[in-house]
């Protein structure tokens, strides 16, 4: 038997959760997630994992479902990582359920995933289901052109018409005003 840790590239000997992602053992730590190198007998940073989640993170935990989502909680975050399908290349999208990570059992996440519309997740009191289909918003480009606008004040509490129209064609509206 052999012990591996900080001597073959962990960050430390404690604190490490093993889990199997896309066909490759994976090690969620306190400064982020490592995979195994057979090759060099060495773990290395998931540098893919970390572009999408963050580096040197504090991971409790990372999971793959049987549908290949690949959820994850760290620091003061739980989310999930799913894959779209486009063409020849994937899209991957990462979608956060941080109203979760009170209520989860630290260190023993556990995610069961029935089909694409229904996934049960181990919490403190019990579980919660979620419908990760609902994560899915269609990104729909939004222009908008107004031609008039009538504002039945002539003095309005929020903007005042006579200083940013009279000799301006493009006029901004700060979201902080709308």
């Amino acid at each position: 038997m052999e012990s591996y840790g900080k001597d073959n590239g962990l960050p430390s000997d404690i604190f490490t959760s093993v889990s199997k992602i896309r066909n490759q053992l994976t090690f969620s730590t306190q400064e982020g997630i490592y995979y195994y190198d057979a090759k060099r007998d060495t773990f290395l940073v998931d540098t893919d994992i970390s572009k999408l989640i963050g580096e040197r993170k504090n991971t409790n935990q990372i999971i793959q479902d049987a549908l290949g989502r690949v959820w994850f909680s760290m620091e003061n975050q739980f989310g999930v990582i799913q894959v779209r399908e486009q063409g020849i290349s994937n899209d991957l999208k990462v979608s956060y359920l941080n109203q979760l990570e009170d209520a989860l059992v630290d260190g023993y996440e556990y995610v069961y995933s029935y089909d694409d519309y229904n996934t049960f997740i181990e919490i403190e009191d019990g579980f919660v289901h979620v419908n990760p289909s609902r994560f899915e918003v269609p990104e729909v480009p939004f222009n908008l052109f107004l031609e008039n606008i009538f504002i039945a004040y002539e003095e309005d509490s929020i903007i005042d018409i006579k200083d940013r129209f009279l000799d301006n064609k493009h006029v901004t509206f700060q979201p902080h005003v709308n």
